[in-house]
């Protein structure tokens, strides 16, 4: 079922379309929603003015970066668990 969710960033608000979960769809919305206010939060303590576009890429690239650790880390664990897995499987073969 479509469902219509409302995001406010920088003051404005942005309404998009979801075909999917439309929790999940806000959660993701407040995730990025949170990520640029924390991000303005730190800006404005270097007391430079920076553009909200600025603002905003800035959140992109830190959730893109916070993204991309987990990809990492779960091709590491899935190595690491197919790894396992194969040793687990000599050591029963030896044992049959």
């Amino acid at each position: 079922m479509e469902e219509t969710i409302t995001i406010e960033l920088c003051g404005q608000s942005y309404t998009f379309r979801t075909d999917g979960d439309a929790l999940q769809a806000k959660e993701v919305a407040k995730i990025v929603a949170d990520e640029v206010s924390k991000v303005r939060q730190e800006c404005m303590k270097t007391q430079a003015v920076i553009p909200e576009l600025t603002i905003v890429i800035l959140a992109a690239l830190n959730i893109a970066h916070k993204n991309f650790e987990l990809k990492q880390h779960e091709s590491e664990f899935v190595k690491h668990l197919s790894e396992r897995s194969a040793k687990l499987i000599r050591i029963l073969d030896v044992g049959s």
